[in-house]
């Protein structure tokens, strides 16, 4: 491959990105379903260097234990944080697909996904950096307490990654960080700059809270160019949430709004796809649900999408004008 992209994968509710570099492919969560089994076949990768799993909620990991017994593809090392107090169906299955890849292809296995590790991944030219959880929150783990004697939960506890290449911070995947882990997140943590921010928790409530707040600290540590919300479409599915997003608004009016399925907070009835959306894998395309679908980003010399962004604005202001991310007039996305 000449040049990295990173493919921010449209797994409905759930989180699922790829990244592809020179020397390998690196996944960061594994959504629900079968989308990312769907998209490294229909790549054709078969060797992924390394697994990151943010956190145990299912939404981030089950997807994984297909990839994990996969007969086409093999993991090489698999990065996550223990979690004691999980013992959903899906936890259990990603840890018996997980020993059967450890089994049979060697895959090494890595119990801490910190700060703490001191080091980045890289697989080419792009690196992959640990910034959350940091020290504070690592030495008592989930089900411990904070030094402020606040409960440590899974969420707060779910690890955020930045990729850059070279001097660029391209893009800060922040899985189901709550308000808790946004303190410690930055105050620990003197720059978390990326272009694009994937918003924590598919854009619902951090904690009790203001989520206005949490949205706009956020927002504002990060300067981001794009935002985008991993959500799926469904009458349980009512992320993101419309206080957030007009806190982005207005912390970053400039900034292009992205959604991989057309929210219901949006628009109750899904408009027909527009030609703005990719040929990629896509969990809602057959239903008809995406609103950017899947995502691809070319990190290398210049930062193109795939959707094109004026393409996708374009599609939301005829198809859904209802829509959210254009409660009031923005900025043309750079």
């Amino acid at each position: 491959m000449d040049s990295p992209k990173l493919v921010v994968l449209d797994v409905g509710h759930g989180s699922s990105a790829v990244l592809h570099d020179t020397r390998g492919v690196v996944v960061i969560d594994a959504g629900l379903r079968s989308t990312l089994d769907d998209y490294l076949q229909s790549s054709r990768t078969t060797d992924v260097v390394a697994l990151l799993i943010s956190h145990s909620d299912a939404d981030h990991l089950a997807g994984a234990s297909n990839v994990l017994l996969s007969e086409y593809i093999r993991v090489s090392a698999v990065y996550l944080n223990p979690d004691s107090d999980k013992a959903s169906v899906a936890f259990l299955a990603f840890r018996r697909a997980l020993a059967a890849s450890r089994e049979r292809n060697g895959t090494a296995v890595f119990t801490q996904l910190t700060s703490t590790t001191g080091k980045t991944i890289s697989v080419g030219d792009a690196t992959i950096e640990v910034l959350a959880p940091g020290i504070s929150l690592a030495t008592a783990g989930n089900g411990g307490t904070d030094l402020k004697g606040r409960r440590i939960k899974p969420n707060t506890m779910s690890a955020v990654v930045r990729i850059s290449l070279r001097e660029r911070h391209v893009a800060l995947l922040t899985g189901d960080m709550d308000e808790t882990a946004l303190e410690h997140f930055l105050e620990e943590n003197k720059d978390v700059t990326a272009e694009v921010l994937v918003f924590p928790h598919h854009g619902g409530l951090p904690g009790p809270g203001d989520p206005k707040v949490f949205a706009t600290s956020l927002a504002k540590a990060v300067n981001p160019d794009v935002i985008l919300f991993s959500t799926g479409r469904g009458k349980k599915n009512v992320n993101p949430h419309p206080d957030i997003v007009a806190a982005l608004i207005e912390a970053c009016p400039a900034a292009h709004i992205g959604c991989t399925q057309l929210s219901t907070q949006c628009s109750a009835n899904a408009p027909t796809a527009g030609k703005h959306l990719s040929s990629l894998p896509s969990a809602g395309a057959g239903a008809g649900k995406c609103c950017m679908g899947t995502i691809e980003i070319d990190i290398g010399s210049s930062k193109n999408f795939l959707p094109v962004l004026n393409e996708h604005l374009e599609f939301v202001k005829k198809s859904v004008p209802t829509a959210l991310c254009l409660q009031k007039t923005r900025s043309e996305p750079v």
